[in-house]
Parts: structure tokens; C-alpha cells; sequence
């Protein structure tokens, strides 16, 4: 997940996170509110875990598109989805900055753990935005990689990786943090918090220790009407729209969002050698070591301080994870 150069992941390694964000995922799912008639698009889909699943709800979407970067990607998602005959799947490799789709042409539209690695996500939403329909949802899940919390008893080697790997490895690696900020910059009414907030704990029951809390802060509502866009606007749309999808930098200045809810969720690892996995810890703290930023030494007691609380069963690491919902105003 984290490598200085872009790729990031191979799709073993999106299989096994699945296992620690599946709630998330389904809570994103049930954001997008999805309709038997609905067109989505899952940007950033990596190997398709997520429209494989989307497929598989128990009332699917008319349509599903998954888009990603990595050419290596794709070939998986579309192999895999071939085996399990979901025929309702089309995957195109496009940058998140530039989706070769007309302008309102998705009911919904999903984006996890992307803009961590995004130099200019409000680019990035903007996009999402102007390929949403009117009313429809667009749902952005991402890390806040400042927030990465180990136990251990080593806490200055901890801060000094943490700053490092949000800030030098990854390319926006506070990203979880700033989706209030992103999203409130296009909201049609300035955002006013409510008081009501609700929080969800579950666990897993596989063998590698796992839980998730969520916590919802909702944001102001439309003061007009608040469904989901009809499908004749959206199957009216053509390729003659996609003559307007450079205009991201004019939209990216545009109030174009009501009914912002942002959600918090702590993803819980218990185990040292899936969290080294996980963080891919062993390549960010050599290049911690080999950019001065601490000794060799330093990262030798912080490795075997780790390895000890493994052996006792008290490794414990949190990392805190962001999902922003809103909705595209009916006026833009």
C-alpha cells in the first residue's frame, strides 16, 4: 500500500485488507443507495473486490464500472468477474483526474483509499462531481495516516515514522483528516453540525483479531428535494458530453453539494506481522533509516520492542478511517 512509486499494491494484498475494512465497505455501499434501476462507478476499483461485492448485493444496480490507473489491475478485475458471470461489470483503466464518462451519467459513485495517494484530490472530486447525476451520491473512503496509533514503548521512533510515511512516502497521507474540508468548499449551504451521533462496534471471527467503530456527525440538508435522480436524465446522457469533462478547475469552484454526513471508523490490528504487512512497515523504516530520519540502532529497538509485545500477545495498533457521503445539488 505504501511505495514511493505509483502502483502501490498488488491485488494479494487488497484481499487481505478486505478482511479489516469489510465493514466499512458495506457501510459505504449502503451510502450510495442503491436502486435496482442504478448506474455506479467505483474509481480506484484495483482488482474489483468492490464491484464484485456491489454485483452481489442483494438488490444489485443496473450497471457497474469500476476504473483504475494500473493496467495489471484491471486484467484481474475483469478475469475474476468473468469467472462469476457478472456481465454487468465494465472496467476501464483512467486516471481519477480525467473519467472518460459524459457529464451526470452515474447514480453513485464510491472512491476508497485513493486521494491518500492523490497531489490534488479536490481535482480528483471534482471529477466524481461532474459524473455524478443530480441527487446522486458520491462516497469517499480514505486513511488518515497521521492517526496510525502502535502500542509500544518507543514513542519518538513511532512519531518519526508516522510524520515520515504520511508526509514523505505518501503523497497526500492526511487525507482522512481533510474530507470535511474538501467536501464543505462545495457544499451548497455552509455546513452546520448536528448534535446526533451514533456509534457501531463490531468484530471479526477470523483469527487475526479485528474490530471497527463508526461515528457519524451529519451535516445540513437541501433545502429542496432530496432523492435519487431518475434514470431517463441519466440514460438521456451522451458521448457528447464528454466534450466538458476537462472543465474540472471551473467545477472545482462551484457550490455543488448538499446533505454532507462524514463517519469515522478505528480499524483494530493484533497481530505484528499482518500489521508490517498492512503499513508495509519494513520498506517505510528503511527508508526512514537511509533518509537520516532515525538511527539503525533506533530502528532495531523499535523493531525488537514490537516482536517482544507479539510474543506476549499485547501487540495493538488503530489507524483512524474517514467516510464523507454527500449528494449533487439538482440546480448545477
Amino acid at each position: 500500500m505504501l511505495k514511493v512509486e505509483p502502483g502501490y499494491v498488488d491485488h494479494q494484498y487488497l484481499a487481505t485488507a478486505n478482511d479489516y475494512f469489510n465493514q466499512i465497505k458495506n457501510h459505504s455501499y449502503r451510502l450510495m443507495n442503491i436502486t435496482p434501476d442504478a448506474h455506479v462507478l467505483d474509481i480506484g476499483c484495483g482488482s474489483g473486490i468492490d464491484t464484485h461485492k456491489l454485483a452481489n448485493l442483494d438488490t444489485p444496480p443496473r450497471s457497474i464500472i469500476g476504473v483504475d490507473h494500473d493496467p495489471d489491475m484491471i486484467a484481474v478485475a475483469q478475469e475474476t468477474a468473468h469467472s462469476m458471470d457478472y456481465y454487468q461489470i465494465e472496467y476501464f483503466t483512467a486516471s481519477a483526474y480525467q473519467l472518460p464518462f459524459a457529464n451526470n451519467r452515474f447514480n453513485a459513485v464510491r472512491c476508497e483509499r485513493v486521494f491518500m495517494h492523490l497531489e490534488n484530490p479536490e481535482l480528483a472530486l471534482a471529477e466524481a462531481i461532474r459524473i455524478t447525476a443530480p441527487g446522486g451520491h458520491i462516497v469517499i473512503v480514505d486513511t488518515d495516516w497521521g492517526s496510525l496509533s502502535t502500542h509500544n514503548t518507543c514513542p519518538s521512533t513511532e512519531f518519526r515514522l508516522k510524520q515520515f510515511s504520511a508526509e514523505k512516502i505518501l503523497k497526500n497521507g492526511y487525507s482522512g483528516r481533510q474530507l470535511k474540508s474538501l467536501f464543505s468548499e462545495l457544499m451548497v449551504i455552509p455546513t452546520k453540525e448536528h448534535d446526533n451521533s451514533t456509534k457501531v462496534a463490531a468484530s471479526s471471527n477470523f483469527s487475526l483479531s479485528l474490530s471497527t467503530s463508526i461515528t457519524q456527525n451529519t451535516f445540513n440538508q437541501h433545502p429542496s428535494e432530496q432523492t435519487t435522480p431518475t434514470q431517463d436524465k441519466i440514460e438521456n446522457q451522451t458521448s457528447s458530453d464528454l466534450s466538458d469533462h476537462h472543465k474540472i478547475s471551473s467545477l472545482a469552484c462551484t457550490k455543488t453539494l448538499f446533505n454532507l454526513q462524514l463517519f469515522t471508523h478505528a480499524v483494530v490490528v493484533n497481530d505484528y506481522d499482518t500489521w508490517k504487512y498492512l503499513t508495509q512497515s519494513d520498506m517505510i523504516e528503511e527508508a526512514a533509516v537511509n533518509n537520516g530520519i532515525l538511527s539503525r540502532q533506533e530502528l532495531n529497538q523499535w523493531r525488537t520492542n514490537l516482536q517482544v509485545l507479539q510474543e506476549k500477545n499485547q501487540f495493538f495498533s488503530t489507524i483512524s478511517v474517514t467516510t464523507a457521503h454527500a449528494q449533487k445539488a439538482f440546480d448545477t
